[in-house]
Formats: structure tokens, sequence, C-alpha cells
């Protein structure tokens, strides 16, 4: 995305809006953890959809594509969300899309879990898993606890394959390990692919510079059950294809 004066006078509006909402839910997602699950849900709801929706203020749209699908999905059995991950908006994208049955949680990386006003507070507590990268054997016994967790709670467990955020949108190889400790915890869950579609272009810049009325897209693909494949790595092939299909980038090599 070039930068222009116009994208930078966006950003520059943009930036401090962002950072204003996360602010005022601090205090708000705070109280609201203390008073329940419940209550803890409706707050994080009400910034996910305060997230998306300021980016009307740009003329950036959020569409979502295969609504027909999410309500055909089970709410007695958990989820495995196959992302591929291009901003920080993937976030709020997926967890306001499946906020209905399944909550969405996330697994990320450490360094996330203090210092961001309203991420950090609900990354320690609201459910989802922080790992540290370079301890492969630690990130894997922390996935499978919080595999537990999602498959007693009938929650969704959401993973971005690729490891990291792909800056320019094209898609980064899927990598296996925590894949397959999700499916071997939750062997009944239901895997479903999401692609991201334009929402690297937000973040390009790091919210300096910021696009103005493009249209972001959630695509539902679709869903598996993960007795219908031989293995947990013929099921994420399977998902990085639809991805790949939906964006229009080629195969891996």
């Amino acid at each position: 995305m070039k930068k222009t004066p116009l994208n930078l006078i966006a950003g520059l509006i943009y930036a401090p809006l962002m950072g204003l909402i996360l602010v005022l839910f601090h205090p708000i997602n705070m109280l609201a953890t203390y008073m329940g699950y419940r209550m803890q849900m409706r707050a994080i709801h009400a910034m996910m959809w305060s997230l998306m929706n300021s980016l009307l203020i740009l003329g950036i749209r959020f569409k979502v594509e295969g609504k027909e699908l999410l309500d055909r999905l089970p709410d007695d059995r958990p989820l495995i969300l196959v992302s591929n991950h291009q901003s920080v908006f993937d976030i709020p994208a997926i967890g306001w899309v499946f906020r209905k049955k399944h909550h969405p949680k996330f697994i990320s990386k450490k360094s996330l879990m203090y210092n961001i006003p309203s991420v950090s507070w609900h990354l320690r507590h609201g459910k989802h898993v922080c790992i540290d990268r370079k301890d492969k054997e630690g990130a894997l016994k922390a996935i499978k606890a919080f595999a537990e967790v999602i498959r007693r709670e009938k929650l969704a467990a959401c993973i971005f394959a690729e490891g990291t955020r792909a800056r320019d949108g094209k898609l980064k190889p899927f990598k296996t390990a925590g894949f397959e400790q999700l499916v071997t915890c939750m062997p009944e869950a239901v895997v479903v692919p999401i692609a991201l579609e334009n929402f690297w272009r937000l973040t390009y810049h790091k919210l300096l510079y910021m696009p103005i009325g493009i249209t972001v897209r959630l695509h539902s693909l679709g869903k598996y059950e993960i007795g219908d494949f031989e293995s947990p790595q013929a099921l994420l092939r399977r998902c990085e294809e639809d991805i790949r299909r939906c964006l229009g980038q080629p195969a891996a090599a």
C-alpha cells in the first residue's frame, strides 16, 4: 500500500481512536471479569463490535461470507477454527462472527500478555493460551491444557496456522504441531477453515498509514470431521488448500 498524505491523515485519525477504545474498555473488562463469565463475554463482545465498526470512520467495510454455515455449526461440540493471519483485527473479527455459540479462544504469543490495554487482560483472564514459541515442549503442554478447557466447555479454539502474521497478505506455509495437539485432544471437534481477505492492508504500516474505502472479508469455508481424514496433517493441508483457493493464491511449494 502506498504512503500518501491522505493515508497518513487517516492513520493519524484512526490510531488514537483505536487506542481510546482499548483504554476505555479496560476497566469495563476488568469489572466484568469479576462479575462472572457471562458478563465478561458481553464486555469483550462489545469491545470487538466497537473495534470493527470504528473502521467505518475511514469508509472500511467488514463483510462476512458464508454466513449460512454459522447456523449449521453444532453447539454441543467444540470447534477448531483454522485461519490465516494478517493483522491485529483478525481477532476481533473472528471473535465477533463466532460469538453466539462458541466464544472463540486464541493461541497467542506470550509477549502480548502484558502492557496492552484490554487485550492483555483478556488474554490472561479469558481462557486463552499464551505460548513461548522458543519453548516448543512447553508450548505443546500449554496447548494441551487449553484444549481440555475448550473440549469441556464446548468452545472454539482458533489457531493461526502460519504461526505469525503475513504482513503482505501472502500465505506462509502452515505449521502442524499446534493443530495436531488440538486434534489429538479433541477428536470430536468440528474443524472450520477461515480465510481472512484484505486485513493485511489495515496494518501494513502499523496504523501510521491507513487505507480508505476498502472492504475486508471473513470467509467461512466449510466444516470438516476429523475422522474423515487419514491424519491431522491431511486435514490441515485441506484447510490450507481451501484458504489459498479462496484468496486466489498459489499452492505452497
